[in-house]
């Protein structure tokens, strides 16, 4: 009698617990539902950064395009009361209606034009404002010590009228004594003129204050107030030169609203402008979006659970290689610009970054109205050194010169190698050409310093020629040819020196 066989395949009891409808539907439920709400709050917090991001920057570029139209009208202003000064110092007669009929006084309908005597008195009023006389008025009374522009805080010409702020500038007779002074009186509401509402919203800010404290000008949505102060020292400013542009999310301590706020100081005036956009105008289209975001998340997450959990898996698995595709391809990127950008020898700027360096800090000096200088270095005997020793000892030579020319400017400036052993200094911000040539004075002494190549004391020498913008040109290409001409002038007189462009004339 043959047994029936026995298999060896039955399932075991906790497989068909596991299998079960009862437990493998609601643990998928689970995890697709775990899915879908992980997706969506990484979504929201993504969002909300770039909204935030978005509205720091957003901040910054108006309160730069806000600092522009103030420098503009206080150029126009102060230019204004240097014709008057002009005027009255240089020009006989009745100057005033000479610059009327020139149209080189700004218009009565938005500044009030006048002219005090020695004594105060009011002589000349393009509009009537019932002030007769402004002896001991701090505009006034300052300008007996001084020439300056001098800026008033927020008056009030009458109790119930706008306030003003004034600019004045001394007048002086034919003997240089106190003769008077001019004065351009203008609405602080002028400088808040330009808020507009689609882009600060009803809570954004816009203002100027002196470097007191007090705001010249104040606005946010209609609302405009001056005269009020505030801590001037609590106010982060931002650098003109920095890289960072996102504003900071502070709550303004006169009227309590959070806002990202940029300040930015104003060049030759003794004010600044401050812009804030209100942090929950700004969030409001997030807010918003994160609502209807869970809502559709809830009613996706209840009619179509396997379909979105599974399409949303399958998403943030592509999103995640998506991203190391983009993280490998963004560190091969950095690796080639490196290579493209840099002597390979020295680590040094090569010849292409230079140049866009020298191109920035070229529009830089000319927006700040300051001066900048290059020094073009060439090494000499470098040819014997590699002639002698090798070219191993050069490469060293030219790494050790590339460290010492580094060490001999600022960390602001910058060291270049164009090739073999031509060296190029970029200084983009220098007081005079005194400046450069101590620099080069330190350059040509730490090249004269000994180099120990293949246990040896080797001497080279390096010639250095400097050029300096505005004086010597206005552009890399003339400002490189003077910088050489400099550099062989110095080859010329003996080497082992330094010379400026403006000997080479």
């Amino acid at each position: 009698m043959i047994k029936p066989s026995v298999s060896t395949n039955s399932v075991k009891p906790w497989q068909n617990l596991v299998s079960s409808p009862l437990i493998m539907f609601p643990s998928f439920a689970v995890i697709v539902l775990a899915g879908i709400w992980w997706l969506t709050l990484g979504f929201i917090a993504s969002e909300r950064d770039a909204a935030i991001q978005a509205a720091q920057i957003s901040s910054y570029q108006q309160a730069d395009t806000y600092e522009a139209h103030v420098i503009r009208a206080l150029r126009e202003i102060d230019q204004a009361l240097l014709f008057l000064q002009y005027a009255h110092d240089n020009a006989p007669g009745n100057y005033i209606v000479d610059l009327e009929e020139r149209s080189l006084l700004p218009p009565a309908l938005l500044f009030i034009v006048s002219v005090a005597d020695d004594e105060g008195r009011i002589v000349y009023s393009n509009r009537s404002t019932g002030l007769s006389n402004v002896a001991g008025e701090e505009y006034f009374d300052s300008q007996r010590q001084g020439g300056s522009l001098s800026v008033s805080k927020p008056q009030q010409l009458s109790d119930m009228g706008p306030h003003y702020v004034h600019f004045s500038r001394r007048l002086s007779s034919a003997d240089n004594e106190f003769d008077g002074v001019a004065i351009v009186s203008a609405e602080t509401d002028y400088f808040v003129s330009s808020y507009e509402s689609n882009l600060l919203g009803d809570k954004g800010l816009l203002a100027v204050l002196d470097q007191d404290g007090v705001f010249i000008a104040r606005r946010s949505g209609e609302t405009t107030s001056a005269g009020e102060s505030t801590d001037y020292s609590q106010i982060r400013f931002h650098d003109a030169e920095a890289l960072d542009v996102e504003s900071n999310l502070m709550t303004n301590p006169w009227d309590g609203v959070a806002r990202y706020t940029s300040a930015l100081e104003l060049f030759q005036f003794p004010m600044a402008v401050v812009v804030g956009l209100s942090a929950e105008e700004q969030l409001a289209a997030f807010y918003s979006s994160r609502e209807s975001s869970l809502i559709l998340a809830g009613v996706g997450s209840l009619v179509v659970i396997i379909v979105l959990g599974l399409l949303g898996y399958q998403n943030q698995q592509l999103l995640k290689a998506r991203r190391r595709a983009l993280d490998v391809e963004r560190a091969n990127l950095a690796r080639v610009e490196k290579l493209a950008l840099h002597d390979a020898l020295t680590g040094l700027p090569n010849r292409i970054l230079f140049s866009q360096l020298v191109d920035q800090s070229l529009h830089r000096a000319r927006r700040n109205n300051h001066r900048l200088a290059i020094a073009f270095l060439d090494l000499d005997h470098f040819k014997a050194i590699n002639d002698s020793l090798g070219h191993d000892a050069g490469d060293e030579l030219l790494r050790e010169t590339a460290k010492r020319l580094t060490a001999c400017v600022r960390k602001s400036d910058t060291i270049s190698r164009f090739g073999g052993d031509e060296f190029v200094a970029l200084m983009p911000e220098i007081n005079s050409a005194t400046d450069a040539s101590e620099v080069g004075q330190k350059i040509v002494a730490a090249i004269a310093e000994p180099y120990w190549l293949n246990s040896q004391a080797r001497y080279v020498s390096a010639s250095v020629g400097i050029a300096i913008y505005p004086d010597d040109g206005e552009d890399e290409e003339t400002l490189a040819k003077k910088a050489d001409s400099a550099m062989y002038l110095a080859k010329k007189e003996g080497r082992n020196t330094y010379r400026q462009a403006s000997e080479t004339t």
